[in-house]
C-alpha cells in the first residue's frame, strides 16, 4: 500500500517537526537572534542579526546579504514578515552560498526642490529728459556824440558910462564832454540738445530653492545565490513602499506578494510569480538584508507556515 505508506511517512514528519513558527523580535540579544518566540534556535547564515527589544535587525553591511535562518519542517511553506527597506524574507536556505530571497527595495528617481522662496522684483519705466535751448542776453546801451565845451579863461571889463560893463575875453580854453553810446539788447540762442534716455524693464519673478528631496521608486526583487553567484532573478516595480511580504512555496514555484499593511494585510502592490526550474530547495527559512536606496534593517513579526 504505497499511498498510505506515504501519508503514514508524511504525518510522521509533520509530528516529529514543527508545523508553525512565529517570533515578534520582543527580546534583545547580542550575537544572534538566540531563541524565536515559537522555541526554534536562529542561526546566522551570513553577518549578523540580534534582537532590538521589538524588531530583529543587522548591524552588518547589506551588501554582504545577511541572513539569519531557522529549520523548518519543510521547504512549502507560507512565510510573512513585516519588512523595511532593504530587509526581506530568505528562503531554501541550504548554507551561505546558496540560497534564496525576495525583498522590498528602492531606487532613487529624481530630485525635486522641497522648499525655497520667490523674489519679485517691480518694473521699472523708461525715461527721457526734457531737451532745452539755452539763451544768452545782450544788454541795451546807449550812445551820444561826445562835445567840446569852451569857456574864458582871461578877460577885461571896460566901463561904458553911464551904467554898461563890457566884458573882452582874450583867452580861451576847450573842454571835451564824453557822450553815449546805444546797442540793444539781445537773446542768442544755444542749440536744442535732449535729455539722458533709461530703457525700463518689465516687472518680473525668481524663485530661489533652498533645500531639495529625493523621489524615489519602489520594487519587489527576487534573488538567488548559486556557489556564491548573486543573481536577480525577477524584479515586479511597486506604486508605493512595502509594509509587509508574503511568500508562498509551493514545490519550486515561487509566489511573492507585497502589502501596503503589516502582516499582509492592506493593499496588494505587487506580485512576482517564478517557476525556479532547478533550484534545489531546503527547509530552512528566514530573513534577509539587501541594499537599497533609503537603507534600512528590520524585520517583525515573521511567521512561518507548513504549506
Amino acid at each position: 500500500m504505497p499511498i498510505l505508506s506515504s501519508i503514514r511517512s508524511k504525518a510522521y514528519g509533520f509530528m516529529s517537526g514543527v508545523l508553525r513558527i512565529f517570533d515578534n523580535f520582543n527580546r534583545t540579544t547580542s550575537g544572534s537572534l538566540g531563541t524565536a518566540d515559537s522555541g526554534q534556535t536562529w542561526e546566522n547564515i551570513k553577518g549578523v542579526w540580534t534582537a532590538n527589544g521589538s524588531q530583529a535587525t543587522s548591524s552588518s553591511t547589506p551588501s554582504t546579504y545577511p541572513i539569519a535562518g531557522i529549520q523548518f519542517i519543510s521547504p512549502n511553506a507560507t512565510i510573512k514578515a513585516d519588512v523595511s527597506d532593504g530587509s526581506g524574507i530568505a528562503f531554501w536556505i541550504n548554507d551561505s552560498q546558496n540560497w534564496w530571497g525576495v525583498a522590498n527595495t528602492s531606487s532613487i528617481t529624481g530630485n525635486i526642490c522641497s522648499s525655497g522662496y520667490t523674489t519679485y522684483t517691480a518694473a521699472t519705466p523708461s525715461y527721457t529728459g526734457p531737451g532745452y535751448i539755452g539763451n544768452s542776453y545782450t544788454a541795451p546801451n546807449y550812445t551820444d556824440p561826445g562835445y567840446v565845451e569852451s569857456y574864458c579863461v582871461s578877460y577885461t571889463i571896460t566901463y561904458i558910462p553911464p551904467a554898461i560893463f563890457a566884458k573882452t575875453c582874450s583867452q580861451y580854453s576847450n573842454s571835451y564832454i564824453p557822450g553815449y553810446t546805444y546797442t540793444a539788447g539781445a537773446f542768442t540762442p544755444a542749440p536744442y540738445t535732449g535729455g539722458p534716455y533709461t530703457a525700463g524693464t518689465p516687472a518680473s519673478y525668481s524663485f530661489t530653492c533652498t533645500a531639495y528631496a529625493n523621489t524615489y521608486s519602489y520594487a519587489l526583487t527576487l534573488i538567488k545565490s548559486v556557489t556564491n553567484t548573486i543573481t536577480t532573478v525577477a524584479t515586479q516595480a511597486l506604486s508605493s513602499a512595502v509594509a509587509s511580504i508574503k511568500l508562498i512555496l509551493n514545490g519550486t514555484s515561487i509566489t511573492a506578494t507585497a502589502h501596503s499593511g503589516s502582516g499582509a494585510t492592506g493593499t496588494t502592490l505587487g506580485t512576482i510569480t517564478n517557476t525556479a526550474t532547478g533550484a534545489t530547495t531546503s527547509v530552512k527559512h528566514g530573513i534577509i538584508l539587501v541594499s537599497s536606496s533609503q537603507q534600512q534593517t528590520t524585520v517583525d513579526n515573521l511567521t512561518i507556515d507548513v504549506l
